[in-house]
């Protein structure tokens, strides 16, 4: 698993649009929002890694982590309690994490 935070939400956006010919590599399976944050639940459908990504829209920053599909839900709904518990220190910027599939690749 892997954790990264970043200054901003735009290498999200960039990372969301991120398409091959024919297909987007990163898929949104769910979002929520909630007290100021914006929580996504996201698939990369290269790698067939799920990760959520979470941004403070108060003050832009943001951070992402990989998950196992086992516990793909549990992370969208409680993303701050996983990732103080699963957190990796082997973390990358973002836009190399979800694009690459995570740290371990």
């Amino acid at each position: 698993m892997s954790v990264t935070q970043n200054t901003g939400s735009e290498h999200l956006r960039q990372e969301m649009a991120m398409s091959t010919t024919t297909e987007t590599l990163v898929r949104e399976l769910d979002r929520r929002f909630n007290d100021g944050f914006d929580v996504r639940l996201l698939w990369n459908s290269r790698t067939n890694r799920i990760f959520v990504a979470i941004e403070d829209q108060r003050d832009g920053n943001s951070f992402e982590f990989r998950v196992d599909a086992a516990n793909a839900l549990e992370a969208f709904h409680h993303p701050f309690a996983y990732a103080s518990n699963h957190y990796d220190v082997r973390s990358q910027p973002l836009e190399r994490c979800s694009a690459a599939g995570g740290a371990d690749e």
